[in-house]
């Protein structure tokens, strides 16, 4: 692959404000440390398990033999990502231009200080489970985190194009409070190739124009678009190796204005 150097900083800038990028920052020396501490039998969502008679029990693994605490296996990942920082005015834009807030619930937009208060107050991040889809109730959440779930798998894809890395080599975590996406190499074999680093050093406004441009169709339309979740594994879903969230919330809806029969958007990146 040739590499384009950015020789004109007006290109990011515009790429940046198109995507709602607010800002973009790598990171080389990243540690993740994953721990396991129990299992669960049949069943591991405790909001959606079916047996409403019997509460879903965490079963912590042995003790050690030398002492009363329980034994927690855990692996240290070092590795690199990027971290995206997503414009959190745009969103609440976005989410008054698709009427998820009415104009009472807006804050006043030219202070950052009451954007970020509201999405502190409005934004709940611990509604958001890994096992299973948002409750109905918590609608802003819903929408800020299909949003954010829908740009983070776009970003992962295109990163994997561009970067050389496979597409099951890349995982995300995504911060809702703050409108945060990280997406980071979950294999040490990235790190000494400087992949993601690399790509964002070298090839930053391609890897923004393939995820505005290559994410909008899917191979499957028009049957990805009839569907009211407007994804597929052609285009949005990946494997759930590389998603914390099993590919819940997902849709190019979010992303642009989809010609849907029941609740249409205007597409985040169409604003």
């Amino acid at each position: 692959l040739e590499l384009e150097f950015i020789e004109s900083k007006s290109d990011i800038l515009d790429m940046n404000r198109r995507l709602g990028i607010e800002n973009m920052q790598v990171s080389c020396d990243i540690e993740v440390i994953s721990c396991t501490y129990g299992y669960t039998r049949k069943a591991s969502d405790p909001a959606n398990n079916q047996n409403k008679k019997c509460r879903l029990k965490l079963n912590a693994y042995d003790k050690t033999r030398d002492g009363n605490a329980n034994l927690v296996y855990g692996a240290k990942l070092e590795t690199e990502g990027i971290l995206f920082d997503i414009s959190q005015r745009k969103i609440i834009e976005w989410l008054h231009i698709n009427k998820v807030i009415s104009d009472e619930q807006l804050p006043d937009l030219d202070d950052e200080l009451s954007i970020k208060k509201w999405f502190a107050e409005s934004v709940k991040g611990e509604a958001v489970s890994m096992f299973g889809e948002i409750d109905e109730t918590e609608v802003i959440t819903k929408y800020v985190f299909g949003l954010l779930h829908s740009m983070s798998h776009a970003f992962i894809k295109t990163a994997g194009e561009v970067s050389g890395l496979a597409g099951n080599s890349l995982t995300e975590i995504i911060i809702v409070e703050t409108a945060s996406i990280f997406i980071y190499a979950q294999t040490t074999q990235a790190v000494p190739l400087g992949a993601l680093s690399g790509m964002a050093e070298n090839n930053y406004v391609q890897f923004l124009n393939k995820v505005y441009t290559e994410t909008r169709n899917c191979v499957f339309d028009p049957i990805c678009t009839d569907r009211d979740d407007t994804r597929c594994s052609a285009c949005l879903i990946i494997p759930e190796i590389s998603c914390n969230h099993f590919n819940n919330e997902l849709g190019r809806k979010y992303l642009y204005t989809i010609d849907l029969p029941d609740d249409p958007l205007i597409g985040f990146w169409e604003i």
